[in-house]
């Protein structure tokens, strides 16, 4: 039983340990450190996503290539949808509805989500708040996995002959 009680440890000691190099965490992190870590991980993140955003479009714009395939696709896609609404007027509008819907339907949700994140973000709010709660309760975890390990430590030793 004590070889399975300190295999699981070691296991659980390296794990962590990993994650605390990934995320480039003291040996000891509190809350404080994981949430700090959790913010610039994101910003990274989000940094690198822009950048990617950026270079493709640049290469869109500066390529002539892509162009060309871009108007091609285009055309086709013109193409397509003439041919559809001289063939099966109905279909066409019935399609036209529903790409306008799933249009307006992305929009509203991308504004709303916009506005939720503002709230969010907003100093003092449910952002912040979070970031306490998610800060004491890795706090209070490591006080309690302390207390458990001092606990486990102290029962071993107590039966040991």
């Amino acid at each position: 039983m004590q070889d399975l009680i300190k295999e699981m440890e070691t296991s659980v000691r390296k794990t962590l340990d990993e994650a605390k190099k990934s995320l480039n965490l003291p040996n000891e992190p509190n809350g404080e450190a994981v949430i700090k870590a959790i913010k610039e991980n994101t910003q990274k993140a989000e940094s690198a996503l822009k950048d990617m955003k950026a270079k493709i479009e640049q290469q869109m714009k500066s390529n002539p290539q892509i162009q060309e395939t871009i108007k091609g696709l285009e055309a086709k896609i013109d193409e397509a949808t003439a041919n559809l609404k001289k063939e099966n007027p109905e279909v066409a509008a019935n399609a036209q509805k529903i790409m306008d819907n799933m249009k307006a339907a992305y929009e509203s949700v991308t504004k709303e989500m916009e506005k939720v994140n503002a709230e969010i973000s907003k100093k003092g709010g449910l952002k912040d708040d979070l970031e306490t709660l998610v800060k004491n309760l890795i706090d209070r975890g490591n006080v309690y996995a302390k207390q458990l390990k001092t606990q486990v430590d102290e029962a071993l030793k107590a039966k040991k002959p």
